[in-house]
């Protein structure tokens, strides 16, 4: 690792965890968003060009744009593609008239901006994908990657979190805690170490996720996890108003996460259906 000129991650979300963790040795991790579709890069990241959690600037040459009622991020330049071989509709689909490549993937500039670069030009954080978008009952479009990371960071002994609220009135939360794993690649019922130093913190004795679920102090704390998420948020639509406890936490032996760790929102929400209803009785 001494002889590492560079360390590079893309293609799959990284945990800010992960990220910390190499950062505290001194091993900074740069994060790349890119396609195949823009043969390779379209943000980057680098030793004079880093923020933990972001995928760095647009390259240089390159125009980006994030359309207001979506939030997706489209950008072209001479790394875009000619298009999909044998396949105009599907070209078609992805790139417009002015010549924007489609990502499909929501997006937000910060406005730490780069002069040499066509606005916006600050560091890029993806916050999820238009297919993920959840679209609530008075129309209002929601990205819920952005703010289940809100409850994550406010939180650190949160492990998985999913927003609910698609065609529904209001918006929920379902939130499970970090344990342990079996050797079997099961999870156990046994507090993670993370969880546990939280627990001391607020001056919880539970070392169960089951003793969790019943302990008022757990409850206070994802109460003011969930606060501090809905104080950042850019409109009362985007609040969240009531969460409860997953049965067990996701996992990929479960159903509810791919192999990259990456979460099937429709395989757990049929799976939770009944309590995310429950949030919604009057």
């Amino acid at each position: 690792m001494d002889q590492c000129k560079g360390c590079f991650t893309a293609a799959a979300p990284i945990s800010l965890d992960t990220l910390m963790y190499f950062a505290s040795l001194d091993i900074p991790i740069f994060e790349v968003f890119g396609q195949s579709e823009c043969t390779g890069p379209h943000t980057v990241s680098g030793p004079t060009c880093w923020k933990i959690g972001t995928c760095g600037r647009p390259i240089k040459g390159t125009e980006s744009l994030v359309f207001p009622n979506t939030g997706e991020l489209c950008y072209r330049g001479r790394h875009i593609f000619m298009g999909y071989m044998h396949m105009p509709d599907k070209t078609a689909e992805t790139i417009d008239d002015d010549g924007f490549l489609h990502s499909g993937d929501v997006a937000a500039f910060d406005e730490d901006h780069d002069v040499d670069i066509q606005s916006p030009s600050g560091f890029m954080k993806i916050t999820g994908r238009i297919k993920e978008l959840l679209i609530t009952a008075g129309g209002e479009n929601i990205p819920p990657v952005l703010i289940e990371n809100e409850v994550k960071g406010a939180c650190s002994a949160v492990s998985n979190c999913m927003l609910i609220g698609d065609k529904r009135k209001y918006l929920t939360m379902l939130i499970s805690l970090k344990v342990k794993y079996e050797k079997d690649g099961m999870l156990s019922d046994i507090l993670a170490s993370d969880t546990l130093f939280i627990g001391k913190k607020i001056g919880s004795t539970a070392t169960t996720y089951t003793e969790v679920k019943v302990d008022p102090l757990w409850k206070k704390c994802i109460d003011d996890a969930v606060k501090v998420a809905n104080s950042k948020t850019t409109s009362n639509a985007q609040i969240i108003q009531k969460w409860t406890w997953l049965t067990t936490d996701f996992s990929e032996k479960g159903g509810e996460l791919t192999p990259t760790l990456k979460l099937k929102r429709n395989v757990a929400y049929d799976k939770y259906l009944s309590l995310c209803d429950k949030m919604y009785e009057e």
